[in-house]
Parts: structure tokens; sequence; C-alpha cells
């Protein structure tokens, strides 16, 4: 396919990807305020994240067997319409019955875009890694800025619910505007419509589910982590917010490089996830807390960014490729805040985030048998 015509629009997509992640940031974030509003369990408020994760799944096998019928345009613009509507009936609802179902939609809408967002990038780039780098940084720190809004709106007295709808409004309505005419994809690229459940993609599938744990499961809880170990709401709102910047700047920064190396940047997160994920488990007050959640956010930003390049490199195309990280990230976001939200009630946080050391070793592990074995070099 010819790569010039993705060049006037690049930008705009890696745009709209950052909008998109501060409304999906946004509602993720209020999942503990949600949960203090209708006085539930962290355990019930994490349905919300399997809802979202069964969302995430069924569109991810379903989208690379259709994406072609349709322009890109029309299923982005799709993806954003269903994102509003569900933010609206989540942030209205009173009741996990109305909550949930919303939160739901707007994960559904969310997958639409993302999925056919990163597959249209990823189709176009000769530089996977930097591009995913830019991609997600972008909207981590799109995503990063939509805590900080609200903790200074909540600070201020207005309830989060209104600032987030007030948000989506804003942006949704910017986002269908912004959506630029893109051409129908090229259906005779030689890549299967039709996902090969074969090794290589269920390796990239489960690479995908553990990046995304890493992410999920040290994030989610942060919020009550820091309120546990003594710090006010208020404070704790604002301040949490930080790590979301930390894990963007190092993803901005990387995908700036004159060379990437994979290799660096894994080493790079490991070693500070690590440091950071021991300072918490050994940690009392929420200063030292704080500190450990800036560095392991730190290390956590090319993670991702890493797995999301590796799938889109996929033999069976981008789409596919795509697909497998996403089927491997729903799970992860369904199950992450949920088992660490019962093992944090039930055994204390110490141990939730030293099961996130377990799982940040054998992602490492993970990394270095694709890197031998999957990726073509």
């Amino acid at each position: 396919m010819n790569q010039a015509p993705v060049l006037p629009y690049a930008n705009r997509l890696i745009a709209l990807h950052g909008m998109m992640g501060f409304t999906q940031y946004a509602i993720g974030f209020s999942i503990p305020l949600l949960k203090r509003d209708l006085e539930i369990s962290r355990v019930m408020a994490s349905i919300h994240n399997i809802g979202w994760a069964l969302a995430v799944i069924t569109l991810s096998i379903l989208i690379p067997r259709h994406i072609h019928k349709y322009p890109p345009h029309r299923l982005l613009r799709l993806g954003w319409a269903l994102t509003i509507i569900g933010i609206f009936g989540y942030c209205l609802g009173r009741t996990l019955w109305i909550t949930v179902p919303s939160f739901t939609l707007s994960a559904i809408g969310a997958t639409i875009f993302n999925n056919t967002n990163s597959a249209t990038l990823g189709s176009h780039s000769g530089t996977a890694v930097k591009m995913m780098l830019r991609t997600v940084g972008i909207s981590g720190l799109f995503g990063a800025i939509s805590p900080t809004i609200i903790g200074i709106f909540t600070r201020g007295g207005v309830e989060w619910r209104y600032t987030i709808i007030v948000a989506t409004v804003i942006l949704g309505s910017t986002a269908l505007l912004m959506v630029p005419q893109i051409e129908m994809r090229d259906s005779s690229s030689g890549h299967s419509k039709k996902i090969i459940w074969d090794k290589s993609f269920m390796i990239l599938v489960f690479f995908g589910f553990l990046t995304i744990w890493l992410e999920t499961g040290t994030t989610t809880w942060s919020l009550d982590l820091l309120v546990d170990r003594g710090m006010t709401l208020r404070n704790a709102v604002l301040i949490v917010t930080a790590i979301g910047y930390f894990i963007s700047i190092s993803r901005i920064a990387f995908s700036f490089m004159s060379r990437v190396s994979t290799n660096f940047m894994w080493t790079f997160s490991t070693t500070f996830m690590t440091l950071g994920l021991v300072m918490i488990i050994l940690a009392s007050s929420p200063t030292l807390t704080f500190i450990g959640l800036l560095i392991a956010g730190f290390g956590l930003g090319p993670l991702n960014a890493i797995a999301l390049a590796r799938s889109a490199a996929s033999e069976q195309g981008p789409d596919v490729g795509i697909a497998s990280f996403a089927i491997g990230m729903g799970p992860a976001l369904g199950i992450a805040p949920w088992i660490m939200g019962w093992m944090s009630e039930s055994i204390g946080f110490e141990w939730a985030y030293a099961f996130i050391l377990l799982i940040l070793a054998i992602a490492t592990y993970m990394y270095i048998y694709i890197d031998k074995n999957v990726v073509k070099r």
C-alpha cells in the first residue's frame, strides 16, 4: 500500500487517540469515587472493569473480519458516538444496573475507535515502535490530565460526574469534527481478514495481557492505597494523577530518541518498576508510597507500547496484530482490578503489590522468548 496518503492526517489521528485517552482515563479513575458514592466494595466496583474486558475481547475478535468493509473514518466516528453515550449513562447512573452497562458501552466505542486508529497508523508506519510509543504516550498524557482536572474541580466542590460530562461533550464534539476522511483499507495485502489462533498469535495475546496487567494492577487502586496509608481523599485524588504524567513522560521521551532499542527500554522499565514496587511493599507512610508509585509509573511507560508494536508487526497483518494485543488487554483490564481489589482487602496491599512483581518476572521471560522465537528480524 502507498504510504504517502497517511502523512497529512497521522498527527490528527494521534491527537484523536489522546482525546479518547482523556475520556477513558477519566471514567477509569472515577471508579474508586463511584465506589464511595454507591458504598460498595472494591470487588463489586471491579464489575465495571469486567464489563469493559468482555467488550474489548468480543469487539477485538470481530473487528479484523469486518474492518475492511467500511471506511476507517466511519468506524472512528461510530466509536466516538458510542463512547459519548456510554459515558453519559455511567456518570448519570445511580445504580450498578445502569453504570455497568453504560461503562461497557463506552468500552465498545473506545475499542472500535482505538483498534481502527492503531491499525490505520500501524499499517502505514515503518517505525512501529516510535509510532506506538508516541500514540500511547500522547493518549496517556491526555489521560493523566483528566484526573488532575477532576481533582482540581473536586477540591473546589464540583462533583466528579459533572466534570467528566462537560469534558466529554467538549472533546467528543471536537473529535467528531476532527476525524479525517480516510480511504478504504487495501484488501489485497495478502493478510487474512480472519484471526488464525496459532501459537504466535496466542503468545502475543498473553504478552499483551501481562503488560496491561502490570499497568492496570499498579495504578487502579493507587488512590485507595494512599488513603489507606493516611493521605486525605482530596489530596490523594489530586496527587495520584502525577503517576499518569510519569508514565506518559517516559513514553514520549523514548519516542523522540534517534534510535529506540526495545532491549534497553525493557531493562529500563523493569529496573524502575522493581524499585518502585519494592518501595510500595515496604513503605508505611503515604509519602514514601507515593514516591514508589511515581518510580514504578516511570518504569511502566514503555511496556505496553513495546507489546503493541510487537503485535502490529504480526505476520497476520496489523489488524489481526492489534486485535491480539486488545484481546490480551481485555482480560487484564477486567481481572487485574478484581484480583488487586480482593487481595488488598483480604491480605493487604503489600501482598497485592508483591504479586505484581511476580507478573513482571513472567512478562520479562515472555519478552525474551518473543524476541528470540516470534519476532522476525
